[in-house]
């Protein structure tokens, strides 16, 4: 292929000789950029099967434990009576309820006053709750010694009770208050001492402050047994059951069924091997051969995804000791594995072993004993070893890749220094060149010159 003319004396496009020497100066820097692409490919390959075996890995953790297995649901035949949440612990059985009275708060009121700005005086107000409650000095100064004001201390002192101004619309406002905590003991008691300004006093309408509403506990009958609580929100009666009274009604028998709940153990099972026929998927993808593009898996034929292939079937197959019944291993419950290395749910069948034995279905999962490892167990114990950010398979073999790469970046940065280094060579030699050749025209030119004088002199003479 012809060179264009570049050199000023030369004739010679000196640019592109060196460019095409430096061409092939960094061929093999070419070389180790494109082993440096491809840890960076088998590396960012390594980073989604990371995540697909954290996914799984948490769907196992969530069918590890015992607790996993208790769910609960209940349900209360009448919502506008009481409500009734249950935890894992729960008590298996039904319930018969009647709530006979809701607990209060007590309130109380001052006399009427015609505005909250009205100044009432100074002083301090001694509240207390109940009769063995410790008693808080709430101070009343000039600056809150209005209605208002009163109120505003008194909910910045927290002695218990929560401070209001009422507005009746006929002229009269009040000031109140209502203790934090229901239940007959939680009486208020406030006790008044005038300051120097004012007669604080005359908060009390008729020698003390007026009840408005009385202190009471909720009182029900749980099962035959008649129970009084000092609250609306109940969790001490039924193991593992919350109540909420809403409404007294004593004519009305509430049933609360607290039944295993089979769906919530099913979504976590389902979950589970969701994320296990995900992370076959991403597993298989890269250690796929080659396709009709002529793409193979980034990571085919990798020792470390392989083990992890190999590994897992042979967990989930294992049998599990320990079963009170003949199920003991996943496929006896429901669950197996096709032959395409995928697991299969089948629900009508997991949803018998969870109604129907569901004490062998948590020893499949979650045993761990010294004679007894579940599924579930032995999966989480495998899985930690894996993902361990410190010596886990996972961690080590992106170490590898990583330091493989930084390697060759290194190697990539001398070899381009070298190259420059060459270059600046090339051109000062290729420089010099062209001043060799200026330097030989000048005198050719300058002898033609010559030659050409005398030429021009014989003529004169000869003529």
């Amino acid at each position: 292929m012809a060179l264009s003319v570049g050199g000023l004396a030369s004739g010679l496009d000196t640019q592109g000789i060196i460019s095409k020497m430096m061409d092939l100066e960094r061929q093999p820097i070419t070389l180790l950029k494109q082993k440096e692409d491809a840890f960076q490919v088998k590396l960012s390959a390594y980073g989604e099967v990371k995540s697909a075996l954290s996914e799984f890995q948490s769907a196992v953790n969530d069918l590890k434990y015992p607790s996993s297995f208790a769910s609960s649901s209940s349900v209360s035949s009448n919502e506008g009576i009481l409500t009734v949440t249950s935890s894992g612990s729960a008590a298996l059985g039904s319930h018969s309820i009647i709530v006979s009275s809701l607990a209060q708060a007590h309130m109380v009121r001052s006399a009427a006053f015609t505005d909250s700005t009205d100044v009432v005086g100074t002083g301090t107000i001694s509240i207390q709750i109940g009769a063995t409650g410790t008693a808080v000095d709430v101070t009343i100064d000039s600056d809150h010694e209005t209605v208002a004001g009163i109120a505003a201390a008194i909910n910045s002192a927290d002695a218990g009770v929560n401070a209001s101004v009422i507005d009746d619309g006929l002229g009269h406002v009040y000031l109140t208050m209502a203790s934090k905590e229901s239940g007959a003991g939680n009486t208020i008691s406030a006790t008044i001492t005038n300051g120097v300004t004012g007669q604080l006093d005359t908060l009390y309408d008729g020698g003390g402050m007026v009840m408005t509403r009385a202190a009471a506990n909720s009182s029900l009958n749980v099962d035959g047994i008649n129970v009084v609580r000092s609250t609306n929100s109940i969790g001490d009666l039924i193991s593992g059951v919350a109540l909420n009274l809403h409404k007294a009604d004593d004519t009305e028998t509430v049933a609360v069924d607290v039944t295993r709940d089979t769906d919530t153990i099913k979504e976590k099972i389902s979950a589970f091997v969701d994320a296990y026929n995900k992370l076959i998927d991403e597993l298989s993808s890269k250690q796929a051969y080659a396709g009709e593009d002529g793409s193979s898996g980034a990571l085919i034929g990798d020792s470390t995804v392989r083990s992890i292939t190999r590994s897992l079937p042979n967990i989930l197959g294992q049998q599990v000791a320990g079963t009170q019944n003949a199920a003991d291993t996943l496929s006896s419950i429901g669950i197996t594995i096709d032959r395409y290395g995928k697991m299969q749910m089948d629900d009508s069948a997991v949803t018998d072993a969870l109604t129907s034995n569901i004490s062998d279905v948590t020893t499949i999962f979650t045993a761990d004993t010294e004679t007894s490892q579940g599924i579930a167990t032995t999966l989480s114990d495998y899985l930690a070893g894996v993902m361990s950010p410190t010596d886990g398979m996972i961690a080590s073999k992106e170490d590898g890749l990583q330091s493989s790469i930084d390697d060759l970046k290194d190697k990539q940065d001398v070899m381009e220094t070298r190259v420059s280094k060459r270059e600046e060579i090339l051109q000062n030699q290729f420089n010099a060149l062209e001043k060799l050749i200026s330097s030989y025209q000048q005198t050719s030119d300058y002898l033609t010159q010559q030659l050409v004088g005398l030429s021009n002199l014989n003529k004169q003479i000869a003529g």
